[in-house]
């Protein structure tokens, strides 16, 4: 009989808030800030996935990508073909801004804000106490901010050919970069890693079982990704079924077995890709063993479950981040945390804060950018809500000729009654910048003829938000 675990004597919080990642250290600061007894729990790194594995690299190896394939459409410059952009050095340059962006130093700002940092992985005793590494901590309230495991899809084989995922890409990587890639998911992580590894020369196919990429987007903006995909000559297969996976029995390859749907609703013949890496990016899941049930915490469909102000079926417990979804953006989650610190600093006082993400912008990386904010169309249309809509390209802005990029567009929906906006997509250059404009236009309330009557800067991308603006 397996013998029992000792648990040391209990130490007592204010707040306890597990994961370190930019919402938990930002609820943990506010709450000392606001002179609470406050520890963080981190299993893993400080700083949590978006620092350390996710938002941080991703977005530096982009950067580069990017430069390197405006420089290389640039007619002016000579000798193009002697360009290469090298995966190696671009995964060095990563872990250099990891170490740039302040990740490494989190934990002495959370120690000098008076957080008690707890090196290891959280579980829940009961609702009032967690064990941390064998010892017993309690706390009057409790921030789950744990994020989630890498999901990965219960396809035959998958498992066993070790596929690579956004928190394994930088290390396996580095050690040998392959010639070729299968990745499974075409969301915004898939969309963004093939970006990278087109760039570096990579011959990249993408699998994604539903019918369009980054199919959470405005129809056009997934039209205007996929066209350019093509164009850098990225394999896409659409409406897929993965049947399996498996190592090849010649050579250092791995293969991917599917199917697609067809035109007449069957299915095609298997096609069988062989390439030497594959990497899932099918999203994330909740993460398992943290003793929730333990603390009378719900779960449904994978996720924790709060109301309106973060609490969970404990109202002492709150979650806040990616173990809540489905909206997993660092943004939504540092609100989240904003709000739930501010409801238990001032738990006896009302009114209590909720998060509103109706004025939440969102992005994705690629090159053209995408950026949106507010309730989409599709949501619109499914709920029988009458709105108008203006669609206004980017080549019909000065900016875009001189810069010899015609990707993208600004759409703008707007409530035909009040001329609310209620959403906007931008695609195209500098789009994760410009959208803000129209998310200040959406929390203030601004009419859209306000944005219409907006001066802007000549020439830049911006006019076009205008010109979308005044179609309405």
């Amino acid at each position: 009989m397996a013998k029992k675990k000792h648990i040391q004597s209990d130490s007592s919080f204010d707040t306890i808030v597990i994961g370190s990642g930019p919402a938990g250290s930002t609820a943990a600061e506010l709450l000392a800030l606001a002179g609470q007894k406050v520890a963080i729990v981190e299993a893993e790194q400080i700083g949590g996935e978006c620092l350390n594995y996710g938002c941080i690299p991703t977005k530096s190896m982009l950067s580069s990508a990017h430069l390197f394939s405006t420089i290389k459409s640039q007619k002016t410059i000579s000798n193009q073909g002697l360009l290469k952009l090298k995966l190696s050095r671009l995964i060095s340059k990563a872990e250099s801004d990891i170490l740039r962006t302040g990740a490494p130093s989190l934990g002495a700002g959370l120690s000098e804000a008076g957080v008690k940092i707890l090196n290891g992985r959280a579980y829940f005793l009961d609702s009032s106490r967690v064990d941390v590494a064998g010892k017993s901590y309690a706390a009057k309230n409790f921030i789950i901010a744990s994020g989630g495991d890498v999901r990965i899809p219960k396809i035959p084989g998958l498992e066993g050919i070790d596929p690579l995922t956004y928190k394994n890409f930088l290390q396996r990587v580095k050690l040998k970069v392959p010639r070729s890639i299968t990745i499974i998911g075409g969301g915004v992580v898939g969309c963004e890693y093939a970006q990278i590894l087109i760039n570096c020369g990579i011959k990249v196919n993408i699998i994604e079982c539903r019918d369009r990429l980054l199919d959470n987007l405005e129809p056009e903006a997934s039209n205007v990704i996929l066209n350019r995909f093509k164009e850098l000559g990225i394999n896409i297969y659409l409406s897929a079924k993965i049947l399996g996976a498996n190592n090849s029995s010649t050579g250092n390859f791995k293969e991917v077995q599917f199917t697609q749907a067809s035109l007449d609703g069957g299915l095609s013949n298997p096609t069988d890709l062989k390439t030497e890496e594959v990497m899932v990016a099918t999203g994330k899941s909740m993460r398992d063993g943290d003793g929730f049930q333990n603390a009378g915490i719900n779960c449904q469909d994978g996720f924790i479950q709060t109301d309106a102000f973060h609490r969970t079926s404990q109202p002492h417990i709150y979650a806040i981040g990616d173990a809540t979804g489905p909206l997993r953006l660092t943004s939504t989650a540092i609100l989240q945390a904003k709000n739930a610190a501010h409801n238990i600093a001032n738990k006896n006082k009302n009114p209590i804060q909720h998060s509103d993400y109706n004025f939440v912008p969102a992005s994705v990386f690629t090159s053209p950018e995408v950026a949106y904010v507010g309730v989409s169309t599709q949501k619109l249309l499914e709920d029988k809500l009458e709105f108008n809509q203006s669609l206004v390209q980017l080549n019909t802005v000065l900016r875009s000729s001189l810069e010899d990029d015609l990707h993208g567009f600004v759409k703008i929906w707007t409530n035909p009654k009040t001329g609310l906006i209620l959403g906007a997509c931008l695609v195209g250059h500098s789009a994760t910048e410009q959208i803000s404009i129209l998310s200040l236009a959406i929390k203030l309330r601004i009419p859209v003829y306000e944005i219409a009557d907006l001066t802007q800067v000549f020439p830049t991308w911006s006019e076009a938000i205008s010109s979308a603006a005044a179609e309405l």
